[in-house]
């Protein structure tokens, strides 16, 4: 328990010391803080491991399925899921390796993506109506919080999403989560940020410790063996 509590708070400690990049030289941030610079190919590297983890978990859960109505899967889905998910996160990370490879985009992509790169997220359609922003945050505060905690306050809810075997995230990866969040929103309220340029790369920060917690949540899941529990 005692050695939870300092993993947990190293964690959070990493998060809050990620802003204080803004404290190093402006050109220095900037640099880093770049398209297909440090910390973007940090995101992309926390989100691919996380695909790897959870991949892992799903093939591990072999014996230890779901069961959807009458119909029972060997292995546990939502870690495919999950796998899926992030590794989708990945591939937009790096626009599906277009810069890396230097392939250029259709031309149908350039005509309606706000950067002209093969991605979705910069989408005309998700910059002026649901943003992947916003879709991502409604996912993290329902399944990495709202579900935690309603399975840990209601006796009901935890026996149907025992019953699904859903793995449920640690009630502090959620929080973490939230932390993350808030922490954005109050150098954005303060205006700490002296240019946009500067605000970007805040922003960039933002993302990649999202990345960075979903990972520490799949390897705390990948330790306990949590593939193992129905």
């Amino acid at each position: 328990m005692k050695n939870d509590i300092i993993v947990v708070g190293f964690l959070y400690f990493i998060i809050l010391c990620s802003y204080l990049l803004m404290l190093i030289p402006y050109d220095t941030f900037v640099t880093i803080t770049k398209e297909d610079n440090l910390i973007e190919n940090m995101g992309a590297l926390f989100f691919l491991l996380s695909t790897i983890l959870f991949m892992y978990c799903y093939v591990m859960s072999k014996g230890s399925g779901n069961k959807f109505w009458k119909v029972k899967s060997n292995r546990n889905i939502f870690f495919l899921l999950l796998g899926i998910i992030f590794f989708f996160a990945f591939g937009e990370e790096i626009s599906w390796g277009q810069r890396i490879f230097g392939w250029g985009s259709p031309e149908i992509m350039e005509d309606v993506n706000r950067q002209h790169e093969t991605n979705i997220h910069n989408l005309n359609f998700f910059m002026y109506n649901l943003s992947f922003e916003r879709i991502f945050n409604l996912f993290w505060m329902t399944y990495c919080l709202l579900i935690p905690i309603l399975n840990k306050y209601s006796g009901t809810l935890r026996k149907y999403f025992n019953g699904l075997n859903l793995p449920i995230v640690p009630i502090w990866a959620g929080l973490l989560l939230l932390f993350n969040y808030i922490l954005i929103h109050i150098i954005q309220y303060l205006q700490i940020c002296e240019t946009k340029r500067m605000l970007l790369g805040v922003l960039e920060i933002k993302e990649t410790n999202f990345a960075f917690i979903i990972f520490a949540f799949a390897l705390y899941w990948t330790v306990q063996k949590s593939y193992k529990k129905i």
